[in-house]
């Protein structure tokens, strides 16, 4: 199971590389993981 800081370490990265907070597409984009689904179950909307 996915914890909420796995998916905030997820995020984190992700915007580390787009230079900004990343929209669920440019998420997607990236190819990381959990998937975005997975981060939107876990730590809400």
């Amino acid at each position: 199971m996915t914890t909420e800081d796995e998916c905030i370490e997820a995020l984190r990265e992700a915007a580390e590389r787009l230079g900004e907070s990343p929209t669920k597409a440019q998420y997607e984009e990236l190819g990381l993981t959990p998937a975005s689904a997975t981060i939107i179950r876990t730590c809400g909307g």
